[in-house]
């Protein structure tokens, strides 16, 4: 997958390497249950990911907004979230997979 890039004032920026914070959140985002959102907090919301997802502070919440078409919000989020659990979950099938210890 490419790495989703997002252009504010015609400079283009891709999203830093993931953090911890920015894992937990895309978890907690793809998990929500969006049928209850609002048209307007599902655009706030949405935006709201897509700069927390970034994590940089050249893409803001009003950088974003001027530089989006609204109907690349949400195909912009779920790229975002897709690159970032590809960022991840490839990396936790390497990790050593011992057994656990018998208890005391």
């Amino acid at each position: 997958m490419d790495t989703p890039r997002i252009t504010i004032n015609d400079k283009t920026f891709e999203p830093s390497p993931p953090t911890m914070q920015v894992w937990r959140r895309t978890v907690d985002f793809v998990n929500a249950d969006k049928t209850q959102w609002t048209v307007d907090e599902l655009g706030q919301r949405y935006l709201s990911y897509i700069v927390h997802a970034f994590n940089r502070p050249e893409v803001t919440a009003e950088g974003v907004e001027k530089a989006l078409l609204a109907c690349d919000l949400i195909p912009t989020g779920a790229a975002l979230a897709n690159w970032v659990y590809l960022q991840i979950i490839p990396r936790l099938d390497k990790l050593p997979n011992g057994e656990t210890p018998p208890g005391d």
